[in-house]
C-alpha cells in the first residue's frame, strides 16, 4: 500500500473514499501525525487524514481522484460564474434605482423653482 494523498477536509475525503469504493480499489484511511489522539474527544483533527492505496490501483485512483477535482473545481467556477451575474443584475438593478431617485429629485428641484417664480409674479401683481 502508497499513501496516496493526505486531506483536511473530511467531507472531500469521504467523497474519495467512496468514488475508489465504487471502482473497487481498496484503500484505507489513517490519521496523520497524532492526528488520532486529537479525533477521539473531538472528532477532529488538524493533521488531516492520509489515503492509502493498493500499489497495483495506484494509477487508477489518481485518475479517478484527478477528475472528480477537475469536477469540483468546473462546478465552483460555475457557481462563481453565477455569483458573479447576480451582482450585476444587483449592480444594475442599484443604478436603476439611483437615477430613478436623481430623476425625482431632479423633477422636484424644478417645480420648486417654479413654484417660487410664479408666487413672486402673483405677489408684483
Amino acid at each position: 500500500m502508497m499513501k496516496l494523498y493526505s486531506l483536511q477536509d473530511s467531507l472531500q475525503f469521504k467523497e474519495y473514499m467512496d468514488v475508489l469504493k465504487e471502482e473497487h480499489i481498496s484503500c484505507y484511511s489513517k490519521e496523520s501525525e497524532s492526528g488520532e489522539y486529537l479525533k477521539i474527544p473531538s472528532d477532529f483533527s488538524s493533521y488531516g487524514t492520509d489515503l492509502y492505496i493498493d500499489d497495483e490501483n495506484q494509477k487508477k485512483a489518481k485518475t479517478l481522484l484527478k477528475n472528480l477535482r477537475q469536477r469540483w473545481d468546473l462546478e465552483e467556477m460555475q457557481s462563481g460564474w453565477k455569483e458573479d451575474e447576480e451582482i450585476q443584475q444587483a449592480e444594475k438593478t442599484e443604478d436603476s434605482w439611483k437615477k430613478s431617485g436623481l430623476t425625482a429629485l431632479k423633477t422636484i428641484c424644478i417645480l420648486f423653482v417654479c413654484g417660487v417664480l410664479l408666487f413672486g409674479i402673483w405677489m408684483m401683481l
